[in-house]
């Protein structure tokens, strides 16, 4: 009824002609056999339009569809979303929309198109729609309000009745003399005013006011850190057609109504009046495309104005980081937008052409290419593509390639459009390496090395091609044959690159011919192009001018990788879920966080159900869910700073995680945490969900089979699922009182003892709620500093107001505590234990008594309670706190630009923060003091055995207590390492430190660990060494420092257990280790560091290698310290770094890293006669027999006295 015809597939032609006005998208519309001219369509579809609008459907029906669209990948249970059927689905709801907004905009006024259809901001607010629908809905109705004179075709093109071609019939007569006239120049439009540029551009801009203050209230500011709101708007509110008149198909129009009017003219069939009254009509409608096409010259003029005056502020950043920016506008608007239709692809390159082409601040286009270029985030689009969007996506990429080759081919095109070498102020900023002080860019790529930058661009494209077309996943193939059908006249250029694709597609018309005609059909069909393209194809020498030596080699290493079917690495040290899983679950965070009516309990159900089944893949879901709606960042991968802050009390804390860009105490955030979190508990899964991913992580390593279980993929599966662990234990923790939190989840002995979880997992779940019990007065923070609504920073706004003169306060010293009664140190002690107690008789009745026989439950209990801030306070951060707060009180007492009541309120708010600090650092100190009476009053029973034989009590500490927890996190690590030297300190009885670290770095010990640590363990692991081994090495290098830590010289009883050698009958130290033994001691640690860290370079095991390159990463400041050894080592990286560069690119790429990090550290080696001061002849020459046995590639011996069965 409404004639609209499918513009899905229309040539590249077609394109850019329906960028036009309406003549000229008339024509082109009934060259592609669009009915909706036709008098007797226009009747009916006027019937089916008022049809819509009598039964109220109009609207709604077109926003149902449009909600439908975008949420048909959750329609169908995974039963039936066979991946084909999926994308069908998709095409076609997508190609519906298109059509029956085409018929509401074709038979609707516009007044009355408004009226009927939600707008822009409603659709997205209150409909849920994305920006991608929302605009193309109200795109036409938006535009009539940005641009002051609405561009609307003149009456007589709209009449109902048209002749066949589309043409305007005029009433009024012409000479048959007249000559064709001259139209193919439009008229100029009138040069506007001064001033008017800015009255248009802020004019405009109105229109998109609603719109952008909607997004600012519903979206979070961690969205636009990057780009602005104007530019998400303005990017999605303009179309091709205010970028740019095609010129070409008005002149193709223009040229064909001349040939026809010399036609009418030399006809001497007709009458004059016929003649006259057609050649009238053909001027009219020439004149009409000229007023057209001017028109839209109008509008394009006033579009740019739009862009020039509002750029400045659209990106964020600095010239020299563009990878936030370019990543954003690729997210948020590029991405998204490319894969709706040919035109908005077409348009998505011309607007960053564009704003390329303007200098944009903070605009690069290499680095926005080169995101986009990346091979894996390549694969993920077309993993995740439709089949239309696939071609869609395809487009878009031809249109970058063909115009980068051009420039690969042209040095003067080069120069002229990406570098702008004409332009006065320095060039475009697109292809700059250095700025000066104003942003200007002061040098460029060259030509030739913008060869070699899109040289690997296309080996990116190609190996991601490879990826897709080496499976047999229908999507994968079918969007990569799309891709190459839109792109092959520019993809490949480079000979082995097409060989190789042609010997796949050449594999998948083989084994398709018979089983998936629609691949094979296709399949033929891109190999017919390619064919036709092989001629131009080019060697890599040829393509890269400047090839040098080694590049040449690694081109020759390239094409030999890709001949023998080499296909895209996983650079990233874990397999990650499939890309369009991950797309999905963070879609789906992000809709149920976006919605309030939405339940997340069938998700949260489905998740739970897959886990009870083993499969931990949806865990993802989980993952997305509780990041999108409850903020929580993950913390794995924190430096150091960060960590000694965690450690803080609540206001320190929060302080902290805000500056990790995490988002729990936002507002928004809060209230869509709670939402998760009352859904959790309601549906009775928050405890049970959390107990079922820690035995899941616990298992692990048994989930798979032996075929299956890849060393590579059970590394990630255990570091994924830890991750989620502790980021859905901080949102329960976050969002539940700790006496709900206690009811909803079982306690660390019904963990441990009902549930069979180790003590790791179960002290993590539930060391908070312990911690409450053990400490006498809860420590947590003041009422103010739990308000939902904190700023920006994690201030605590105060009401009540400060005098303007009053000076910062002096709040380095915190208050200190008071004094312990007689007798109440004991009191205190009795009463913490008295919450340990339960746990202990736990593990007493749960455990065989042989587990205890060197090390105490009690120790055991307390080593697990505790934490790093139960024993110091994290003075430093909370220094830099007060300093921060003190320097905004001087900056606020200073501003005069501050009303006295707002400068009053402000220095009482920080003053009141600052309180805060001393309060909650205060409060940490007493609670630090009632740990250590709890260690004091315990420990004289801890460990069994006699000061002379401490190997069993290290074994059992390091096998029972250590070696546990140092790979949990980073934090454990450092609490690990406190605790053992505090009890170092305290001489606790039958402790010896020198002992523990004598077994901890046996060389078969640590090799053992390093062979079983996952990617993230390993990075813990060499963190706790890198801090055992800074003390040590600040004890090897200052004998005051060993005598005084160390041996505790200056301590009455004798000094420390530590490094003791005799004892006298009460077991006091009568005699220790001097510095020059020590330091023979510290080598003979270090020589079997480097054994250790040998044996796993030297093998070609993917998880030895990668975890002695982590240790090295954490610990290269301290170790190695021997030149020998370093240089050992660095030999074996090298080698490892040229024998991975084309296979394991991960393994590559930090043995890279870590050789850069020993080069900063290799002037601080020295010879093993430097580090053994007191080195004997004999020693000298062993220390030779050493180094010799190390630069001859010796390893790890298995014959080593330690090395002995039980």
């Amino acid at each position: 009824m409404g004639g609209i015809v499918n513009t899905a597939d229309i040539g590249y032609d077609e394109v850019i002609a329906m960028s036009g006005m309406a003549l000229l998208q008339r024509r082109t519309l009934i060259s592609l056999q669009d009915r909706r001219f036709e008098p007797a369509v226009i009747a009916s579809s006027k019937r089916l339009t008022h049809a819509l609008v009598d039964s109220r459907l109009a609207g709604r029906l077109l926003v149902n569809i449009a909600q439908f669209r975008q949420s048909a990948t959750f329609r169908l249970s995974d039963d039936g979303a066979h991946v084909k059927y999926l994308s069908s689905l998709m095409d076609n709801s997508h190609q519906i929309l298109v059509q029956y907004l085409d018929l509401l905009r074709a038979n609707l006024d516009p007044a009355e198109f408004d009226r009927l259809v939600p707008s822009i901001s409603q659709l997205m607010a209150e409909f849920g729609l994305d920006a991608s629908f929302a605009f193309s809905i109200g795109r036409e109705s938006l535009a009539a309000h940005i641009f002051s004179k609405p561009t609307t075709a003149p009456k007589q093109i709209s009449q109902s009745a048209p002749d066949a071609e589309g043409d305007v019939s005029m009433g009024d007569d012409a000479t048959a003399t007249e000559s064709a006239p001259d139209t193919t120049k439009p008229e100029t439009p009138a040069p506007e005013a001064p001033g008017e540029a800015h009255v248009t551009a802020a004019t405009s801009f109105d229109a998109l006011n609603p719109i952008v203050e909607s997004l600012r209230s519903t979206t979070p500011e961690s969205a636009w850190q990057k780009i602005s709101i104007e530019f998400f708007a303005i990017f999605w509110a303009l179309q091709l057609g205010d970028l740019g008149v095609p010129w070409a198909p008005y002149h193709a129009q223009q040229a064909r109504l001349q040939e026809q009017y010399r036609q009418v003219t030399k006809d001497r069939k007709l009458l004059q009046a016929q003649r006259s009254a057609k050649q009238k009509e053909l001027k009219d409608t020439m004149d009409t495309f000229i007023k057209e096409s001017t028109q839209q010259s109008e509008r394009v003029a006033k579009a740019k104005v739009l862009i020039t005056k509002r750029m400045d502020t659209w990106f964020m950043g600095e010239p020299l980081k563009p990878n936030g920016v370019s990543d954003a506008i690729l997210g948020q608007c590029l991405l998204p937008r490319i894969i709706l239709s040919k035109i908005d692809s077409e348009y998505s390159f011309a607007l960053i052409k564009y704003i390329h082409e303007l200098s944009c601040p903070n605009f690069r286009l290499m680095a926005l290419y080169d995101r986009l270029f990346k091979a894996n985030r390549l694969r993920g689009m077309l993993f995740t593509c439709t089949v239309q969007e696939g071609v869609y996506l395809g487009h878009f990429f031809h249109l970058i390639l063909r115009e980068l080759n051009k420039w690969h081919k042209s040095s003067a095109d080069y120069e002229k459009e990406a570098i702008g070498k004409s332009k006065r102020s320095g060039g475009y900023l697109g292809f700059a390496t250095a700025f000066d002080e104003e942003g200007h860019p002061t040098s460029h790529l060259d030509h030739a090395e913008f060869q070699d930058v899109l040289y690997g661009w296309h080996k990116n494209i190609n190996l991601a091609l490879k990826a897709c077309l080496s499976g047999t996943e229908w999507t994968h193939i079918r969007n990569a044959i799309s891709f190459l059908t839109e792109a092959h006249e520019d993809f490949p250029a480079i000979t082995f690159m097409g060989t190789q694709l042609q010997n796949q597609l050449k594999t998948i018309v083989a084994r398709e011919k018979n089983l998936r005609g629609d691949l094979w059909l296709t399949a033929q069909r891109v190999l017919g192009n390619m064919a036709k393209m092989e001629k131009t194809w080019i060697a890599p020498q040829a393509f890269r001018t400047n090839l040098s030596t080694q590049s040449a080699a690694q081109g020759n290493e390239d094409e030999q990788a890709s001949s023998s079917g080499g296909s895209l690495r996983a650079t990233a040290p874990e397999f990650r879920p499939s890309p369009w899983l991950l797309e999905l679950s963070k879609l789906t965070g992000k809709l149920f966080k976006r919605y309030r009516e939405l339940d997340a309990t069938p998700i949260l159900r489905y998740v739970h159900d897959q886990l009870l089944h083993g499969n931990s893949t949806d865990l993802i879901i989980l993952s997305e869910l509780v990041d999108a709606m409850g903020g929580i960042v993950n913390t794995a991968d924190i430096g150091y700073d960060e960590v000694i802050a965690m450690s803080g009390m609540a206001l320190l804390q929060r302080r902290t995680l805000i500056s990790l860009q995490d988002r729990r105490f936002e507002p928004a955030v809060i209230a869509s945490a709670k939402r998760l979190t009352h859904a959790l508990v309601d549906s009775r899964l928050a405890g049970r969900l959390l107990v079922n991913i820690a035995q899941f992580r616990q298992s692990a390593t048994f989930r798979l089979s032996d075929d299956g279980a890849h060393v590579k993929y059970l590394s990630s599966l255990m570091d994924n699922s830890h991750q989620i662990l502790v980021q859905y234990l901080d949102l329960l923790r976050a969002n539940l009182d700790p006496a709900e939190f206690d009811r909803l989840v079982p306690s660390i002995s019904q963990l441990m003892a009902e549930f069979g979880l180790d003590a790791s997992f179960a002290f993590s779940i539930g060391r908070e709620s312990l911690a409450a019990h053990i400490f006498s007065k809860p420590t947590t923070a003041p009422k103010q500093i739990s308000q939902p609504a904190p700023d920006a920073e994690g201030d605590v706004s105060m009401g009540d107001d400060a005098t303007a003169t009053e000076p910062a306060p002096d709040t380095t010293k915190p208050e200190t505590p008071a004094p312990e009664a007689p007798g109440e140190a004991h009191v205190t002690a009795a009463t913490s234990f008295d919450a340990l107690n339960p746990i202990v008789e736990s593990l007493r009745s749960t455990t065989p008594e042989s587990a205890w026989q060197k090390i105490s439950i009690e120790f055991f209990a307390i080593f697990w309670a505790l934490q790093l801030g139960d024993l110091g306070v994290p003075w430093a951060p909370y220094h830099a706190q007060q300093a921060r707060l003190q320097e905004q009180y001087r900056q606020v007492t200073k501003d005069r630009k501050l009303l006295q009541a707002q400068r009053s309120a402000k220095q009482k708010e920080l003053k009141d923060t600052m309180d805060t600090f001393i309060k909650e650092s205060t409060q940490q100190s007493e609670r630090v003091a009632k740990a250590k009476v709890l260690i004091t009053k315990r420990m004289d029973t801890w460990f069994m055995g006699e000061p002379l034989k401490p190997n069993g009590v290290s074994d059992a500490i390091l096998g029972q207590c250590l070696l546990p927890r140092i790979i949990l996190s980073k934090i454990d690590s450092e609490y690990s390492f406190a605790l053992i030297k505090y009890i170092h300190e305290l001489s606790c009885p039958n402790f010896r430190l020198m002992a523990l670290y004598d077994r901890l770095f046996k060389a078969n010990r640590l090799r053992g660990m390093l062979f079983t640590c996952t990617v993230q363990e390993g990075v813990y692991l060499g963190h706790f060494f890198h801090l055992i081994l800074r003390e040590l090495n600040k004890w090897h290098k200052s004998s005051a420092d060993y005598e005084k830590e160390a041996i505790g010289k200056s301590k009455r009883s004798g000094g420390y257990l530590g490094f003791a050698t005799a004892f006298d009958e009460e077991g006091h130290p009568t005699s220790h280790l001097d510095h020059a033994e020590f330091q023979d001691v510290l080598y003979g640690w270090h020589k079997n560091i480097n054994l250790a860290l040998k044996a796993c370079l030297s093998g070609t095991e993917w998880t030895h290698i990668r975890n002695a390159i982590s240790f090295l990463t954490e610990a290269h400041e301290d170790f190695p310290a021997v030149t020998f050894m370093g240089t050992q080592l660095q030999s074996q990286l090298k080698t490892i770094v040229a024998r991975e560069k084309n296979l394991r690119g991960d393994l590559w790429l930090t043995a890279q890293r870590v050789l850069g990090n020993m080069a900063k550290m290799e002037k601080t080696w020295i010879a093993p006669q430097a580090f053994r001061t007191n080195l004997s002849t004999q020693s000298a020459a062993q220390a030779n027999e050493d180094e010799q046995a190390s630069s001859s590639g010796g390893s790890l011996r298995a014959t080593a006295p330690e090395f002995r069965p039980s």
